[in-house]
């Protein structure tokens, strides 16, 4: 139990404590000067006994960082572009368009090799270069993309996860979503680790994109909320409405419009940096994935009970796994299983014989 309390500790400080306490230490400094003092003045009464502006730190701060945590895989749906981006076709015909031509430059090459193979005297220099390219865009499909034009989905992200998940299903007719959570438990808790430090690595560079894109949309806000103000300075009206006081010359809230615009617009530009730069991690992240699945997969099958077939070869292998995929699924599968289950009262007879 300490172990798991640890393990979590940990996972939630790299992943979303440190990003949140980052972007609520950013937002005091940044939101200060235009939060109304009444507010301000109530907060800190509120956690005087505490501390004042140290525990609204820290408990904003955790707020903010469960609240990414258990978001977290419906952030990743919708960055893989399964909910808002599906209705977007434009931006799935993109992703579809990149891994088409990637795939006619594979058949492009495939057809010069054919051809250079077949002539009496081929380039040997040429022939090898022309099939370390085919291998490196062969790899790049299988690394950036899912098998098959229906399964592409409209961002970049999206497709390199979904590639990692089709791997096991390509290779050996492993369904990875369905028996994911079931293999985990068969992986040695080293190997396991490093699963998660990645998965950890690729939540941070998340967290830290989509706080600054939300922190540069409160920019875009707080912008507004100063123009209203300057207006009403212009107009020389010093109590408008309760949360617009009038406490500074028409130039100050004039500046500050500029400074929140600035600010969104470097914001913006740090989120999409922080997007571009999760995709190495994922593409490591999903070779984690894949080696899970070509390593331990075997000892998953022993907790299934099922005994590996003498000569077992890779076409009865997949047949394998897609009767358990099936089964776990849907509740049917095709011919059968042989689960061997061990009864309390099995147990009992057998210490009595002997």
């Amino acid at each position: 139990m300490k172990d798991f309390i640890s393990k979590l500790g940990s996972n939630f400080v790299v992943s979303a404590f440190v990003p949140s306490l980052a972007f609520v230490a950013m937002a005091i400094v940044v939101f200060k000067p235009i939060v109304p003092p009444e507010l301000l003045n109530s907060m800190q009464n509120t956690f005087e006994p505490f501390g004042q502006s140290g525990i609204l730190l820290l408990a904003s701060t955790v707020i903010l960082g469960f609240t990414l945590s258990s978001l977290n895989t419906s952030i990743y749906k919708i960055l893989e572009g399964y909910s808002i981006l599906a209705r977007f076709p434009l931006s799935r015909n993109r992703q579809l368009g990149k891994f088409n031509k990637l795939k006619q430059q594979l058949k492009a090459i495939e057809n010069e090799i054919t051809q250079m193979e077949q002539s009496a005297k081929p380039d040997e220099a040429h022939l090898s270069r022309l099939e370390d390219l085919r291998y490196y865009i062969a790899s790049e499909i299988n690394q950036r993309f899912p098998f098959g034009e229906k399964a592409i989905l409209p961002t970049a992200f999206g497709n390199m996860l979904r590639a990692a998940e089709a791997y096991s299903a390509d290779r050996y007719g492993i369904d990875a979503v369905r028996l994911w959570p079931r293999l985990i438990h068969v992986i040695p808790a080293s190997y396991y680790e490093k699963v998660e430090q990645s998965n950890n690595s690729l939540a941070f560079l998340i967290n830290c994109s989509i706080l600054s894109l939300l922190f540069g949309f409160l920019c875009m806000l707080a912008s507004g909320y100063q123009y209203l103000v300057w207006q009403f300075a212009l107009q020389d009206k010093t109590e408008v409405l309760y949360f617009i006081p009038i406490n500074y010359p028409p130039i100050v809230y004039c500046q500050r419009i500029y400074i929140y615009g600035a600010i969104l617009v470097v914001m913006w530009v740090f989120s999409l940096m922080f997007y571009k730069g999760s995709f190495p991690i994922v593409m490591q992240y999903g070779n984690m994935i894949r080696s899970s699945f070509d390593l331990f997969r075997f000892q998953l099958l022993k907790q299934f009970n099922l005994k590996l077939p003498k000569d077992l070869d890779l076409k009865q292998e997949y047949d394998l796994w897609s009767k358990i995929s099936e089964f776990i699924t849907i509740g049917e599968y095709r011919g059968t299983l042989n689960f061997k289950y061990q009864t309390a009262t099995d147990k009992a007879e057998k210490t009595s014989s002997c």
